[in-house]
C-alpha cells in the first residue's frame, strides 16, 4: 500500500516531524508523528508508579497526583469472561467458536487502543511541560505461582501506555528495584509492608505504598538521593500542600496492589510512630520530633 501526505489538510502541521506508528483499521488509517522536544524548555519532572487501576504520581510543584485507569481493566475483564464462554463451544461447534473468539480479540484490541491513545493524550495535555519519569518493568519478571496474580499481570498494559506516551511528551524510565520496599524519606531498606503502607523502622515514616513508590521513582528520575534533608526539603512541602489532619478510622487505600516487580508481601508486623497525616486518600504518618 502506498499513500502521499505531503498533499493531505495536516502536512503543513507535521513536516519537520518524523512519521511513526501507522495503525491501519476497518475504516480509517492512523498516522503517529512524533518530534524531538527541547529538554531546554522542560525541567519540570513527574512520577508515575503503575497500578491494577490507577497511575499513582508525584511531580514539581503539584504534589500528589492520581489518574485512574479502571476502565481499562475493565474492558479487560468484560472480554476475558466472553472468551470463557465461547471457550466452552469449541469441542461441540469448534469452526464457530474461533470465528467468534477472532471477533472478540479484535474488538478488545480496538477498545484497548482507542483508551490508551486518549488516556495517553490526556496526560500529554495536562503534563505537557513535564518529563514523565515511569519503572522500566518486565512482566517476565512479576509473574509468580498465583494464577490470580499472573492473570492481572497479563491484563494490564502499562508497557503500552508508556510507549504511546512517548510519542507525546518526553519519558525516561528508570530502575524499579526496591522502589516499593525503599524508605522514600531516609532510603532505608529495613521497613515493613502491611495492609497497603510502609512502615521505616530506621526513621519512623509511614507512608502509603503506591505513594511511596512514586516519590522513589520521582527521587530516581531527578537523580536525587533519599535522605531526610532531601524529603524535608523537596517532598515534606508538596505533601503540605494537600493539607494535614488525622485520618479516618479504618482509612485504607482502595486500590489492588500495585505492579510490583520486587514481589514484595505484606508483613503483619506494626510499629507505632508520629500523629501528622496527609490526607487526599493517601496517608503519610511522620516520626514524632523531639
Amino acid at each position: 500500500m502506498r499513500f502521499r501526505i505531503d498533499s493531505n489538510w495536516f502536512y503543513d502541521r507535521v513536516r519537520d516531524w518524523k512519521l511513526g506508528e501507522i495503525i491501519l483499521k476497518d475504516k480509517e488509517l492512523i498516522l503517529m508523528f512524533t518530534k524531538e522536544i527541547e529538554d531546554e524548555n522542560i525541567n519540570k519532572v513527574i512520577s508515575w508508579d503503575m497500578n491494577m487501576f490507577t497511575m499513582d504520581g508525584f511531580g514539581d510543584e503539584i504534589g500528589v497526583v492520581k489518574k485512574s485507569i479502571r476502565e481499562l481493566y475493565r474492558i479487560h475483564i468484560t472480554y476475558h469472561n466472553k472468551r470463557r464462554k465461547v471457550q466452552k463451544m469449541l469441542n461441540k461447534n469448534p469452526k464457530q467458536a474461533r470465528r467468534l473468539l477472532k471477533k472478540i480479540n479484535k474488538r478488545e484490541k480496538d477498545k484497548v487502543r482507542d483508551f490508551i491513545y486518549k488516556f495517553t493524550t490526556e496526560l500529554a495535555r495536562e503534563f505537557s511541560d513535564y518529563i514523565h519519569v515511569f519503572e522500566d518493568l518486565n512482566k517476565e519478571v512479576m509473574y509468580n505461582r498465583s494464577k490470580k496474580h499472573n492473570r492481572s499481570i497479563a491484563l494490564h498494559n502499562w508497557r503500552r501506555i508508556v510507549e504511546v506516551l512517548k510519542y507525546k511528551v518526553k519519558v525516561i524510565e528508570v530502575d524499579p528495584k526496591f522502589t516499593t520496599k525503599t524508605c522514600s524519606r531516609c532510603g532505608s531498606l529495613d521497613t515493613i509492608i502491611r495492609n497497603g503502607t510502609v512502615i521505616c523502622k530506621e526513621c519512623g515514616l509511614k507512608i502509603n505504598r503506591q505513594l511511596n513508590a512514586a516519590i522513589n521513582i520521582y527521587l530516581k528520575g531527578k537523580g536525587l538521593k533519599r535522605t531526610v534533608q532531601v524529603w524535608n526539603k523537596l517532598i515534606k512541602p508538596r505533601l503540605k500542600m494537600w493539607g494535614v489532619g488525622v485520618p479516618p478510622n479504618g482509612a485504607k487505600s482502595n486500590d489492588m496492589p500495585p505492579m510490583n516487580p520486587e514481589g514484595v508481601e505484606d508483613d503483619v508486623a506494626q510499629g507505632e510512630v508520629g500523629q501528622i497525616w496527609v490526607t487526599l486518600s493517601k496517608f503519610v504518618q511522620l516520626p514524632q520530633t523531639p
